[in-house]
């Protein structure tokens, strides 16, 4: 591997190890809030004085903002793309300068009032600051035994908008917001979001990807959230429970298929070839097929 490419990947994994931790932190965070609230009420919990109930309920605020924060700064290195730079020290300039855009910020400190305008400001200069401190003390032997991690690059405004054009005409999605629910194609089947939630089904849904040669597919989430191109072993639906987005699609540069999630709670897949392998790995397809309540 380059040592650009290799500088770039440690930052990521440092990134995503960072949020891997935060959110093993707030699931304990959780647990506990779970646990006192159910022996004590969630109203008593919500108005209690009690300095360590206080403390954990703002340890798990600044858990919650800090992993956001970060997967802010992961989005925008996502966005540098090594090859476009000549060294390494080219290289931490603009991730460094990215780390350090008054853009990246944990909206979630806009609905507490748990921390000041000025304490919010302070925990993420300390995060931003611990990671540039990482950046800057690697050394070059480090560079040299980095292994490869999954490609997943953010895409730019105008690739999107590119992707978007192109969907349009293939699949005639126009203003999106459940497209294909009641259309009566025969190339799409309309599913239920949640038989495509169940972990064992939705893995059938990679393998079926990756017989027909996906090895990288681009996500556009629409309205809301960050759109990127990634390999397929990382693909995933987002749940509109733990994510803010709740409509986008998912396709191949060639757009001979879409994997489309609605706000209804739909998860609509076209494409000949995708279907015939989702149908044969998934034994059971028909029973999560979508129907109009009578």
């Amino acid at each position: 591997m380059e040592k650009v490419a290799a500088m770039h990947t440690l930052v990521r994994k440092y990134c995503i190890e960072e949020i891997e931790d935060l959110k093993d932190k707030l699931n304990e965070c959780y647990k506990i809030n779970s646990e006192i609230i159910k022996e004590i009420g969630e109203k008593e919990f919500i108005e209690s004085k009690d300095p360590k109930l206080v403390k954990l309920v703002s340890e798990t605020i600044k858990a919650r903002c800090l992993e956001d924060t970060i997967n802010y700064i992961l989005i925008g290195i996502e966005e540098i793309i090594p090859e476009d730079y000549k060294s390494v020290e080219e290289l931490n300039t603009k991730i460094i300068k990215t780390i350090e855009s008054n853009e990246i910020k944990s909206k979630y400190f806009k609905f507490n009032r748990n921390y000041t305008r000025e304490e919010e400001k302070g925990i993420i200069k300390i995060l931003k600051n611990q990671l540039i401190n990482y950046i800057e003390t690697v050394v070059e032997n480090q560079l040299n035994s980095v292994e490869p991690m999954f490609h997943r690059r953010t895409l730019k405004l105008e690739e999107i908008d590119n992707i978007e054009e192109r969907i349009d005409v293939k699949w005639e999605i126009g203003h999106f917001c459940d497209p294909f629910t009641g259309s009566g194609r025969e190339d799409i089947i309309v599913f239920n979001q949640d038989f495509f939630y169940d972990e064992i089904r939705f893995n059938k849904v990679k393998e079926a990807l990756k017989k027909i040669g996906e090895e990288r597919i681009y996500e556009i989430r629409i309205g809301c959230g960050v759109s990127c191109v990634m390999d397929t072993s990382v693909f995933t639906i987002f749940n509109h429970h733990y994510c803010c987005c709740s409509e986008g699609f998912w396709c191949s540069e060639k757009m001979d298929w879409i994997i489309y999630k609605s706000h209804e709670g739909t998860i609509a897949i076209g494409g000949e070839k995708l279907l015939e392998e989702v149908k044969e790995n998934i034994e059971s397809w028909k029973e999560g097929v979508f129907s109009f309540p009578v």
